[in-house]
């Protein structure tokens, strides 16, 4: 019987040390989700993988950062409609009919300005009730976060990738939400979006 035993348990053995690490699965499942996001996917290079449990609610917490994402992305595009308010309402000043010299040239750059000014306008107008949407969405999510119970992995992936250009290669850190068994991951999450949260 004892002959037996001996090459079973050296069996057993074999499959454990031949069994993916925790880490190796989350790589597995998630470099190409980080490669279809890269401007040179060719020029990806994993750095380090890091796999801690997840207590809080699984598909809130996806919700939850990709929701600051997107609200990330509003507020990026009021600064920039802000500042397009902003020079053209400079514009206008510059070229107004107080100017004591008033050609065409001065009517047609101040019609213009008047019209950038309106079109910008506009464009804020119709991106706050985006923005309290989504800060009231987030509101709502971060309610129902914590759990008591296991619910899955949060991973941080590091990698370098060439930028746009192709002319450096820059550093870039990840964030990805795993069910429990490793079988499916949300999108990664640039790790500047969900600093507002803790995954302790």
């Amino acid at each position: 019987m004892k002959n037996h035993i001996i090459p079973f348990l050296a069996c057993l053995l074999l499959l454990a040390s031949c069994g993916k690490s925790n880490e190796e699965q989350a790589e597995a499942l998630i470099q190409e989700i980080v490669k279809s996001n890269l401007f040179h996917p060719e020029t990806y290079k994993p750095i380090s993988t890091t796999v801690d449990s997840l207590y809080i609610d699984f598909e809130a917490f996806a919700q939850s950062a990709n929701e600051l994402q997107d609200l990330t992305n509003l507020l990026k595009k009021e600064r920039e409609y802000s500042y397009d308010l902003e020079s053209a309402q400079s514009t206008m000043s510059i070229y107004s009919q107080s100017s004591y010299y008033y050609s065409d040239y001065d009517r047609n750059r101040y019609t213009k300005g008047k019209k950038e000014y309106e079109n910008a306008k506009k464009k804020l107008e119709k991106i706050e009730p985006k923005i309290d949407k989504s800060l009231s969405t987030l509101m709502d999510l971060s309610k129902n976060l914590r759990s008591t119970e296991f619910q899955g992995w949060v991973i941080e992936h590091d990698f370098t990738s060439m930028n746009e250009e192709n002319t450096a290669s820059v550093k870039g850190q990840m964030i990805f939400f795993c069910n429990k068994d490793f079988t499916k991951c949300s999108e990664g999450v640039d790790k500047r979006y969900i600093t507002f949260f803790s995954i302790s």
